[in-house]
């Protein structure tokens, strides 16, 4: 297993260790560019195949794999919390299952074994693909429309049933995004800016994220229950498509007159494709709004400049 940089803060005294998995992920790799500045934090980084990119000395890599519970048995001794961020979300149902479920509920077992606080990040997916206007989380039945996304929803269930706490962003933008903006941006590129509509959607930043997560974790520990992970107010996604176009240098496609196929004749070469425009053609704004709801997971919008 190959070791991550390591880096460290100014000297301060740890007060508290938190366990992670997934920490190799597009969320886990924000958390742990988050936590070189937490000297407090002595981590146990879990891991698979992956380490996190980058770990301060404090920190320890121990090996561990979700799909073979008996690997996790007594990881979290000494932990005073757990940040669940691994997931799976291409494979066949078993595969997906032993992670997103079985994996999920090893996790729940060892945290509450060792007394630790477990917060559980998820997807909004497992309410399926909406669209929804305004509607509070609490208030939105789960109705998983994939095998990943009700994998999913079954191991919150377990996590929720040993006490956990469990964050369900929408969609998480940023730094090593490669399938929202990315996907999106080749909508638009071979549709036109009109695929987009009038959408909104309920967005943050995975960095912003990252921070709230520690938050919720050691700081402020969050209250057992769902919460949503999105910035105060829905928006549209042009300026993140923009730019992305911008670093590509590929803005000349998207003004092109001539599209190369209609959405028609799109569809039928692609149906997968109707789930992508329904995505991001389709308005998708939660609230959280409970009088309980911690305002750690409602965040502003950041600050755009060219």
């Amino acid at each position: 297993m190959k070791r991550s940089a390591s880096r460290s803060p100014p000297e301060a005294r740890v007060t508290v260790t938190l366990a992670i998995t997934g920490g190799s992920g597009f969320i886990g790799s924000a958390v742990a560019r988050i936590l070189l500045q937490r000297s407090d934090i002595r981590v146990i980084w879990i891991v698979h195949s992956h380490p996190p990119p980058v770990t301060k000395s404090t920190d320890q890599l121990v090996g561990g794999d979700l799909c073979t519970p008996d690997t996790l048995h007594g990881m979290f001794a000494g932990a005073d919390a757990v940040l669940h961020l691994g997931h799976r979300i291409t494979g066949s149902p078993d595969q997906l299952a032993a992670v997103n479920t079985a994996g999920a509920a090893a996790v729940a077992a060892e945290a509450h074994s060792a007394g630790a606080h477990l917060v559980a990040v998820s997807t909004a997916a497992v309410h399926g693909q909406g669209p929804w206007d305004g509607i509070d989380i609490h208030d939105l039945p789960e109705a998983p429309g994939s095998p990943t996304s009700a994998t999913r929803a079954e191991g919150d269930g377990i996590i929720l049933d040993r006490g956990g706490t469990v964050i369900r962003p929408h969609i998480v933008i940023g730094e090593g995004d490669q399938w929202v903006v990315p996907r999106a941006a080749k909508l638009v590129s071979e549709f036109g800016w009109e695929v987009l509509g009038s959408a909104v959607h309920s967005i943050i930043e995975v960095d912003e994220l990252a921070r709230r997560l520690i938050v919720a974790a050691v700081d402020a520990p969050t209250p057992p229950g769902v919460w949503l992970a999105a910035e105060r107010r829905p928006r549209r996604l042009d300026w993140e498509i923009d730019e992305y176009f911008r670093r590509q240098d590929s803005e000349s496609v998207v003004n092109k007159k001539c599209r190369s196929r209609s959405i028609d004749q799109a569809l039928q070469d692609d149906p997968r494709l109707a789930h992508d425009l329904r995505f991001i053609g389709n308005d998708h704004h939660l609230t959280c709004v409970c009088s309980c709801a911690p305002s750690i997971f409602t965040t502003d919008p950041p600050h755009r400049v060219h």
